[in-house]
């Protein structure tokens, strides 16, 4: 779990600081900050939905061809919730400094 909460902080700091700095985000970022803006809400929220969407979808595939729910645990759930929501605190308190540094 403490490997788990890490890799959550890393992840969102670099899903904030590439689509922040306007780097070209890997797709599944790009796809949640258009989401997110699309809905008129932030980054962080675009994340959970396509996170869960994913693990819908994930869900889906595992029932038809296994017929049970396979590689979703509560390490995919944690995550799932966590990332876009330290994604948006992280953002909430870095977002000033990093359009600073990306304008000057």
């Amino acid at each position: 779990l403490i490997l788990l909460v890490g890799a959550i902080v890393i992840t969102a700091i670099g899903v904030v600081l590439t689509v922040g700095m306007n780097v070209v985000p890997n797709p599944a970022d790009g796809l949640s900050s258009a989401l997110g803006k699309k809905l008129g809400r932030d980054l962080g929220f675009g994340k959970n939905l396509f996170d869960f969407s994913a693990i819908v979808i994930s869900l889906a595939i595992g029932l038809i061809g296994a017929g049970r729910p396979v590689g979703i645990g509560i390490g995919t759930v944690i995550a799932m919730v966590c990332t876009g929501r330290v994604i948006t605190a992280f953002n909430h308190f870095a977002k000033k400094k990093i359009e600073e540094i990306t304008i000057a």
